[in-house]
């Protein structure tokens, strides 16, 4: 994919206002932090390591420290520091762009997608909640978010085949792993992490987050469902419509099921059949190793090289293929430095902790019966400049916590307003890394996708309120 794919168009070739690139709507994010670092108080907590060995924040030692506001060096390092610090989402981006575009010249994928299309065919729609639930369960147990990143590159073709486009394809991974991830039953990101911090038994109140995972999945199955069958309707009413990728996409995937089926030779059965036995080897270091980004990077460089030359590619077609993948993912492996510049402008001026404070001040002016409910809302503030669920637990938790005690508020109420903060808003910004890594893969602007996703959002918000309200008004303690 290619810089012009996401660039932030509006889709019309008509004069007036148009999105800006999302290079300039980053930078501004950026230039705005900076500025704000000199109006801002600056501030700090001690940090503490917790049992685990991870830092956090000890919610009694706020005070205010001598301003340090970001000058013109800071500013002009912004974006490599920020590159810097999210280097691990960087190369796993590349890595992951190389290895599938080395499986798609074996012709894998090829075959792979035009036998699915045959087999569903004549029941498309069934596929998406199959994948989303597939999806969801494996997010909400393991709290991998970040397998969208994975998952996209698989089903974008067979999803452009059976007539859906590739917002349907981003929809699938994006929606399904962030329903969850969110409601978290025995994820231990957001909820084990959550709950450490809060000092609960471990995945205590599981029930009503099980209640909380079915809402927030149906209600995504339903709205990707609709859309998809506008699309599959009528193509010119999706909003890829007119992006000049899509098109390619189409003539690429969209066979004539009558023409003859694709078979598998034997080279690339026995590839294909190492190809599951990498992902089979990456379930199980996720599940049992602890493994992440890292581990999963040096993963499929070796399986990109090894199903390469299983399927009889040569060594300099396999760098070729690594390198075009590179090509491809390049503006959104950028977007995720761009992205975590505007953490890097707040925590060089010593405003984090003050904005943090500031918001537990905030929840406090609320409402009995809304209490958590403007837990939530800080969260989902806060959630911008910090996307990172564990992150976001260190830095928030350890505030939040006891301050459910002075206002009424459960301490499991107030991890599952922490959870739905996090959650639902790392789909909709633009500083959140993976995200836009994501829609880097599926070649979808981030534009287009605040047009598709915001309803849902809001649909979102409503189930995540009114959650919270009924477990503030039960007393919930799981």
């Amino acid at each position: 994919m290619s810089t012009q794919d996401v660039e932030l168009e509006t889709g019309e070739d008509k004069p007036g206002f148009q999105m800006p690139h999302i290079y300039v709507i980053l930078f501004v994010f950026t230039a705005l932090a900076a500025l704000a670092t000199h109006f801002i108080p600056a501030g700090l907590y001690d940090r503490v390591t917790l049992e685990n060995g991870r830092t956090a924040i000890d919610a009694s030692t706020y005070r205010t420290v001598p301003s340090s506001p970001v000058g013109l060096e800071d500013f002009m390092m912004a974006v490599p520091r920020g590159l810097t610090d999210a280097s691990v989402v960087v190369f796993f981006t590349f890595i992951i762009g190389g290895m599938f575009m080395v499986i798609r010249r074996t012709g894998l994928i090829d075959v792979a997608v035009d036998k699915l299309t045959r087999r569903f065919a004549a029941r498309s729609i069934l596929i998406l909640p199959v994948l989303m639930v597939t999806f969801a369960v494996v997010a909400t147990l393991i709290g991998t978010q970040e397998l969208a990143l994975v998952y996209v590159p698989v089903i974008l073709p067979l999803m452009i085949a059976l007539r859906f486009d590739s917002i349907t394809a981003a929809g699938v991974a994006l929606l399904a792993t962030t329903a969850g991830f969110t409601s978290g039953v025995l994820n231990p990101i957001n909820t084990g992490l959550g709950q450490t911090i809060a000092e609960l038994p471990l995945y205590s109140g599981a029930g009503l987050r099980t209640l909380l995972f079915v809402a927030l999945l149906g209600a995504a199955v339903l709205y990707i469902t609709r859309y998809a069958l506008r699309v599959r309707r009528d193509p010119e009413r999706g909003l890829m419509a007119g992006d000049a990728k899509e098109i390619e996409k189409r003539a690429a995937y969209q066979n004539n099921i009558d023409s003859p089926a694709l078979r598998f030779t034997g080279r690339q059965t026995v590839a294909g059949l190492a190809a599951l036995g990498f992902f089979a080897v990456m379930v199980w270091g996720v599940l049992t190793r602890g493994w992440f980004m890292m581990e999963m990077a040096g993963l499929f460089v070796l399986m990109g090289i090894s199903v390469g030359l299983i399927a009889g590619l040569s060594t300099t077609r396999i760098c070729e293929a690594f390198n075009e993948g590179f090509r491809d993912v390049l503006v959104g492996a950028i977007i995720v430095g761009l992205a975590r510049a505007v953490a890097v402008m707040l925590e060089q001026g010593q405003v984090m902790d003050t904005l943090v404070h500031g918001l537990g001040n905030l929840v406090g002016s609320f409402p009995h019966t809304l209490s958590a409910v403007g837990m939530f809302l800080s969260q989902l503030g806060f959630n911008f400049v910090i996307p990172s669920g564990s992150g976001q637990a260190l830095v928030t938790m350890p505030i939040m916590a006891p301050l459910s005690d002075l206002i009424g508020v459960t301490r499991q109420n107030a991890v599952l307003a922490y959870q739905l903060g996090d959650g639902l808003s790392n789909i909709l910004y633009p500083t959140s890394g993976y995200f836009m890594a994501t829609l880097a893969l599926a070649g979808v602007s981030w534009d287009r996708w605040v047009r598709f996703f915001l309803p849902l959002f809001g649909i979102w918000v409503a189930i995540a309120a009114g959650f919270l309200v009924y477990a503030q008004l039960t007393g919930w303690i799981g």
